[in-house]
């Protein structure tokens, strides 16, 4: 999906930094393997251990973390949905109960369910990102925590230059109504695209420069 918009939005930059938080699997379905093979470096961090096994192993110049994010440092209990009965690839475990009843109900099936440590967005960022460390690219994928972390993170510390985050709605009407969508324009950052449920925004003087 990013792959189809790199020349757009950085113009195949070979050099730059991203934080992927749900990052889920180093090149199935990620947003940020496209800018590794580029000569990006970035920061991944992912509830499951096997998931950040699978980054240490063929994302050897990023930084891979295990933990939850969240909006406050805490246990919770984590659900680790498999594959959907029909389809699927599995990547929607979830800390969020109603996230899981929405993926059971599409046919998703239960693996196991386990209490994981989370950490709030900014303290893992503080801990992680490298110093003085500007951020090109972010993406945030936490399958049903993505409004509470939207609206926890630093964007005066923190705003990437250009920002996906999945909001499970189908207009583009109810994009620029969500509450995602007014928090990140109160930061400075404007929706400009919508690919199925991902979104992608754009700090708003970056976006005075992308081409009509």
């Amino acid at each position: 999906m990013l792959k189809n918009n790199l020349q757009k939005y950085f113009h195949f930059q070979d050099r730059g930094f991203f934080v992927d938080l749900g990052a889920f699997h180093p090149v199935i379905i990620s947003n940020t393997y496209t800018l590794y093979l580029l000569g990006w470096r970035g920061l991944n961090v992912d509830a499951e251990a096997r998931n950040i096994q699978f980054f240490n192993d063929c994302r050897q110049r990023d930084i891979n973390v295990c933990c939850g994010v969240s909006d406050k440092n805490e246990e919770l209990m984590f659900t680790q949905v498999g594959k959907m009965a029909d389809a699927g690839t599995g990547a929607s475990s979830s800390f969020c109960p109603e996230h899981v009843e929405r993926m059971k109900g599409l046919g998703a099936l239960i693996s196991s369910q386990k209490k994981v440590a989370c950490k709030h967005v900014n303290t893992i960022l503080q801990e992680h990102l490298p110093k003085n460390q500007s951020i090109d690219y972010m993406n945030i994928d936490l399958e049903g925590f993505d409004e509470r972390v939207v609206m926890a993170l630093d964007w005066k510390k923190y705003k990437p230059k250009v920002l996906t985050v999945e909001i499970h709605i189908p207009t583009l009407y109810e994009v620029f109504t969500h509450p995602i969508t007014q928090k990140l324009q109160g930061e400075g950052m404007v929706a400009v695209d919508k690919a199925g449920s991902t979104v992608f925004f754009i700090d708003k003087e970056r976006a005075k420069e992308l081409p009509c």
